[in-house]
């Protein structure tokens, strides 16, 4: 799987299939059960379990998407146990702020947008940890 810029996640519900997340590259997420076993489906679009699920499994998408891109220029330095538990620290806010706000009948969210969030995240978590430090000097 490589970084194709561009990518877009899809929400997609269908009478058959119960809802599920795909790539506009063709690739449907995986649930990322394996960190935080919420639901058996991604959902979207409400504040549930389902919706903690799709936000794990689209955080953790776009950061391995990242690592194939990034290559050794790898922004986080980072071996991915320590993405997964700085993904695990943040999906509930990322389901929260974005997740939850996607129409419940499907969505569309460019891969850029979750980037953006994670952007924000990272530089917010840099600020509280430089308050921490001048706070308790």
């Amino acid at each position: 799987m490589a970084f194709t810029k561009g990518l877009t996640y899809y929400g997609v519900r269908s009478a058959i299939y119960n809802a599920s997340v795909r790539r506009s590259d063709g690739v449907y997420l995986k649930d990322s059960r394996n960190m935080a076993d919420h639901s058996e489906e991604l959902e979207w679009g409400y504040g549930g379990s389902g919706p903690a699920q799709a936000a794990l499994a689209l955080l953790m998408d776009t950061l391995e998407d990242a690592d194939h891109y990034l290559g050794a220029r790898d922004i986080w330095g980072a071996k991915f146990d320590e993405k997964a538990k700085w993904v695990l620290s943040h999906y509930q806010k990322f389901k929260w702020e974005v997740i939850c706000e996607l129409d419940r009948k499907g969505f569309s969210l460019p891969q850029e947008d979750v980037r953006a969030w994670i952007s924000y995240q990272l530089v917010s978590d840099k600020i509280k940890d430089a308050n921490r430090v001048v706070c308790n000097y």
